[in-house]
């Protein structure tokens, strides 16, 4: 999990960042990435610890009513519309393009075409620790408009003071662009994951 970092003061994560969890959950986690090498460091047997970012969206078959009950950005926007609430938007007065705090997203689809594909070629590459997410972030104020634009609404929200707790910008950086690196190969070896294009104004 992406929470193992906690409160990082840099706009792109690369791996190799010092590791601060905050909450319990990312300090459990940590641990058991402590444990995972701890274990492993003298076997054979490989290992890929994912830190996953932020995954939206969901399969076009799943029930809407558990869709809203996911704790995310998208389904809490969603959520707040359907219900006639408020949404409570943190931070909106930081040294981002629009003030407000900046993160990473990456669909759930294409996140089991990454699962998928790690899994198959495992046996190419050594045992790491790898960032899962678009590397690629778009702001809080960002998604509310494309959540308005792309369902015709408009979200009623709250601009309050940025939570001690949350990051301004949390989004991930691939910490090599090598050839080996393990987001960047298939079995070809040839490169896949190419950077995504400029992110359009909201």
């Amino acid at each position: 999990s992406c929470d193992v970092y906690g409160n990082v003061n840099v706009q792109k994560i690369k791996e190799n960042q010092k590791c601060k969890p905050i909450s319990s959950y990312g300090k459990n986690k940590l641990l058991t990435e402590k444990c995972i090498k701890e274990y492993l460091k003298d076997e054979k047997t490989k290992y890929l610890i994912l830190r996953i970012f932020n995954i939206i969206g969901a399969d076009i078959n799943i029930v809407k009513e558990n869709f809203l009950k996911k704790n995310d950005l998208l389904s809490n926007l969603i959520s707040s519309y359907k219900n006639n609430k408020i949404f409570k938007l943190y931070g909106y007065d930081l040294k981002t393009d629009d003030g407000s705090c900046v993160r990473d997203y990456i669909s759930i689809q294409k996140f089991v075409q990454i699962v998928k594909k790690l899994i198959l070629k495992i046996h190419l590459i050594n045992s790491s620790t790898i960032n899962i997410g678009s590397s690629f972030g778009i702001s809080n104020l960002g998604m509310i408009n494309k959540v308005e634009r792309n369902f015709k609404i408009k979200i009623v929200y709250k601009k309050l003071k940025k939570r001690k707790k949350d990051p301004t910008y949390f989004c991930p950086l691939y910490t090599s662009h090598a050839a080996d690196h393990p987001l960047r190969l298939d079995l070809g070896g040839r490169r896949t994951l190419k950077k995504p294009p400029p992110h359009p104004p909201p």
